[in-house]
């Protein structure tokens, strides 16, 4: 297939090399110097490990092409790999490699393959080769981004105010229902253990509809060939819980704390 490098990591100097590793297809391009870097067998099927969040997962691939240097595309010697089994859970490599000094290209090879699921932007700052179509797709993805992060600021916004409104609700809004369940005869420690009770089970059931949603719209982007950005792992579903219990319970438990030592008759009449 392809005879296999003498052991030097060395790569051309003065070369641009930009693309995505792995692609939203099954075929991926990649030089045949960072293929070798990254430990792949170019003689045989070949593995490479992607983290996902805390998941580490393999994708096998077999090279399936050799292609000689094509500068308006690559300046290096590129083959194709095909994967062997169907693309999932794995992440997006966008790489840029501007190499113009042995030293580093060997420095740059001993870290992919001490690190090589880790490795994710190098060396950035010079751009020796640049192709109209890289520059187009730089800037759409500029404008993606810019996009992206005004639609997250406007979510966060209305998110917030989503949740002052709740806040505000339990805290100046549930007074008079205090009110009527002390009328009905409930002491000070069954209602507060009732509103915190209820406070628990909503944050409890919201936090549900919000990991099964997020699940469900992870699994639907895999199936349609995307790439996930994030994942469900501990510490995300940790941080979740802890933000759901806290907008829960805190407009439950500060009314029902206020109204131990106030009458029926003030929470009725109150505001």
């Amino acid at each position: 297939m392809l005879a296999r490098s003498s052991g030097s990591l060395l790569m051309p100097p003065g070369t641009l090399v930009a693309g995505t590793f792995p692609q939203e297809r099954d075929e991926v391009a990649l030089p045949v110097a960072m293929a070798r870097a990254m430990g792949a067998d170019l003689d045989d099927t070949t593995r490479f490990l992607f983290r996902r969040g805390r998941r580490q997962v393999w994708v096998e691939y077999r090279v399936v092409g050799l292609y000689e240097p094509d500068f308006d595309r690559f300046a290096l010697p590129v083959i194709a790999l095909q994967t062997t089994g169907p693309l999932e859970n794995f992440v997006q490599l966008v790489y840029y490699l501007v190499l113009d000094d042995p030293a580093r290209i060997d420095d740059l090879g001993r870290a992919l393959l001490r690190d090589r699921e880790r490795v994710r932007w190098v060396e950035t700052e010079r751009l020796i080769q640049e192709t109209e179509a890289f520059q187009a797709w730089r800037e759409h993805y500029g404008r993606s981004q810019s996009s992206a992060r005004g639609l997250v600021l406007v979510l966060l916004v209305i998110s917030g105010l989503g949740v002052l409104n709740t806040v505000l609700m339990g805290l100046y809004q549930r007074r008079r229902e205090l009110g009527i369940l002390k009328a009905l005869g409930l002491r000070d420690t069954q209602l507060f253990w009732l509103f915190l009770l209820e406070g628990v089970l909503l944050g409890l059931g919201g936090l549900a509809l919000a990991l099964s949603g997020a699940w469900l719209t992870l699994a639907l982007l895999t199936r349609l060939g995307m790439l996930p950005v994030w994942g469900l792992d501990a510490v995300m579903i940790r941080n979740a819980a802890l933000a759901a219990l806290a907008v829960s319970v805190l407009p439950a438990w500060v009314p029902a704390s206020l109204a131990r030592d106030r009458s029926a008759q003030e929470l009725l009449t109150a505001g």
